[in-house]
């Protein structure tokens, strides 16, 4: 199963830059109405990241494999294989909890780069246990605590078979 980014989640990231315009536009009319382009620019985020969004829908995705959550980005691919995955919850990110986000544990593979030994518990495999892996709940249709109650299903079934 693919869940595509969606462009209006995606896009309501950035809609809180508007209650900083607001009071802006009123404390500095004068400033912005010299500079349009830069109000445009500043104003229009969401809107920006509602066509960026809707230009990379295809390539940005999570996929449900037998193997496990594939996040595909737009610099490559994640596979978070199910056996190795924790359970999937909601959790808020950002500040405030703004963000909701798909978090759980998965171990990172990469300490060797960091100079330690395999195996050993470096700073970033303490920082996974702790925190976990989070992917924004941008994804699907669904609302973030069911795409999370939908992939812990997946993740349980999966483990199950094996």
């Amino acid at each position: 199963m693919t869940l595509e980014l969606n462009p209006l989640r995606f896009a309501a990231m950035f809609s809180p830059i508007w209650l900083l315009v607001a009071p802006s536009l009123y404390l500095y009319w004068t400033d912005w109405m010299a500079q349009p382009w830069l109000l445009a620019g500043v104003a229009g985020l969401p809107v920006w990241a509602w066509v960026f969004a809707r230009l990379v829908q295809g390539r940005w995705r999570l996929e449900i494999s037998t193997k496990g959550l594939v996040h595909h980005t737009l610099a490559g691919e994640q596979l978070f294989e199910w056996s190795r995955m924790g359970p999937v919850v909601i959790k808020g990110r950002g500040p405030h909890g703004f963000f909701q986000a798909l978090v759980f544990a998965f171990p990172i593979e990469t300490e060797e780069r960091l100079g330690f030994s395999p195996g050993a518990d470096g700073p970033g495999e303490l920082v996974a246990k702790h925190i976990g892996r989070s992917v924004l709940a941008i994804f699907g249709d669904m609302k973030p605590r069911d795409l999370a109650a939908y992939i812990e299903a997946q993740r349980l079934a999966h483990i199950r078979k094996r």
